[in-house]
């Protein structure tokens, strides 16, 4: 076990390799009574293909990390979250486009259930009648999602933005897919990803509970024997957008826009220049596009938008994008409005010295105070370990972002081919302004 204490932020976290195969981070959270346990494999929704151990591609269909999520929580036809319940534990899972997460919080029997969720992981149980059974299930789960007009123009929008990406596709799958699952399927999936060299545990809890770790050594027995099968994230993915967006009609109470801009070069880049991109654009949209930015006001004052006004800075492993949502009554004048706007923030981007000393402070100390928000701190430092990084390193790499790195992410928005958009009007017979 290494030790590390963060004096900067008064905290110290303690990393080891279980049985030398596990990657185990343990960090101290003196006086909490409640502890969060994560364990992620980095098996999400755009792995679509692996290469078995005799280097063959293996092509699977879309949605089938999620659906072995569902799975993971079979133990022969029975539902393991009843033994997390009986042993005072709230157990889920979650699974993403780049890597599925399983997850409890307790503040008793820590060390079994950590040993139940480590054997429910590694040790699957599901059966071929069990599989059968979940796909009506998960069916009728994506019947749910694409009942909601939000989420299909999220999915129109990305694929508008990308043009041969497994992103496009929702991490549940289609209803063809989900019935192509097969146990055999499942199962040689979970053999490729779900190798306890490319998963990571963490723990987030009181110091007492690092005879939790020295304990597991002699509880739980890491598999072997699985290969070397890997994973892929090489999309071969084009830096422009496969086209500029549509509009969708749906019978909504409040026309909407979905803006987004495509960000391939960063999704691309290695630890910490990624994390660096990801911050100077996070700090730019920010500084111009947020509340307290030049345009925000004056977009309420003409009527653009509403209170319902968001936008988010997302870097994958395979790919980076930035999404702006906005409620409004005259959609095709924001979204014009936009375009103008990016088409002249490499010139006129309005951010001052002291701006970004303000919001650069503020993220900073968002930060630092996440650090107290366990189950947020336990789900970054498990999407982060699968990159290499900690929270920690996010924290100094953010001390780094000069002025210069941000008023440079300008000179990248300004290109229409790096945009789509979709806007999701009220239907033209109830709609009370043709804008």
């Amino acid at each position: 076990m290494t030790t590390q204490y963060y004096k900067q932020y008064g905290e110290t976290v303690h990393r080891l390799t279980l049985q030398g195969r596990l990657p185990v981070t343990f960090i101290e959270k003196p006086g909490y009574h409640k502890v969060y346990v994560t364990l992620t494999a980095p098996l999400g929704a755009v792995h679509r293909h692996y290469l078995d151990a005799s280097a063959a591609r293996k092509e699977v269909p879309a949605g089938i990390a999620h659906f072995l999520e569902h799975k993971i929580f079979e133990q022969v036809g029975e539902d393991i979250s009843r033994h997390f319940a009986l042993h005072e534990a709230q157990v889920n899972a979650y699974t993403e486009h780049h890597r599925t997460t399983y997850l409890f919080s307790a503040t008793n029997h820590v060390l079994d259930n950590t040993v139940r969720l480590l054997e429910m992981f590694f040790y699957p149980r599901f059966t071929p009648e069990g599989v059968e059974k979940e796909k009506n299930i998960i069916i009728e789960e994506l019947n749910m999602h694409l009942d909601n007009p939000h989420y299909q123009q999220y999915y129109q929008l990305l694929k508008h933005m990308f043009h041969d990406h497994p992103v496009t596709v929702d991490i549940l799958g289609t209803k063809e897919s989900i019935q192509a699952i097969s146990y055999e399927a499942l199962s040689n999936v979970h053999r490729a990803y779900y190798q306890p060299e490319k998963c990571h545990l963490t723990l987030v809890g009181d110091p007492q509970h690092l005879k939790v770790l020295e304990a597991l050594e002699a509880h739980v027995t890491l598999p072997t024997g699985q290969g070397t099968d890997v994973q892929d994230f090489s999309h071969a993915e084009a830096t422009c957008v496969a086209s500029s967006g549509n509009v969708l009609e749906a019978d909504v109470l409040m026309p909407s826009v979905m803006f987004g801009i495509k960000r391939m070069q960063e999704g691309r880049l290695e630890k910490e220049e990624k994390l660096r991109h990801q911050i100077a654009t996070t700090l730019f949209f920010d500084l111009v596009f947020g509340q307290s930015g030049p345009y925000y006001e004056a977009w309420l004052d003409a009527g653009l938008i509403n209170d319902a006004y968001d936008y988010e800075v997302s870097f994958e492993p395979s790919y980076g994008m930035v999404f702006i949502y906005a409620e409004t009554d005259k959609p095709k004048a924001f979204v014009q409005t936009l375009h103008e706007t990016m088409s002249t923030l490499a010139t006129t981007a309005p951010i001052e010295e002291d701006d970004f000393k303000r919001v650069k402070r503020q993220m900073l100390g968002n930060f630092v105070r996440s650090l107290d928000a366990l189950e947020h701190l336990a789900h970054e430092s498990a999407r982060l370990a699968l990159q290499g990084v900690s929270v920690y390193d996010l924290l100094e790499v953010a001390q780094t972002v000069s002025l210069a790195a941000v008023r440079d992410v300008a000179k990248t928005l300004a290109a229409d081919t790096l945009s789509s958009v979709t806007m999701l009007p009220i239907p033209t017979n109830k709609a009370p302004d043709s804008e």
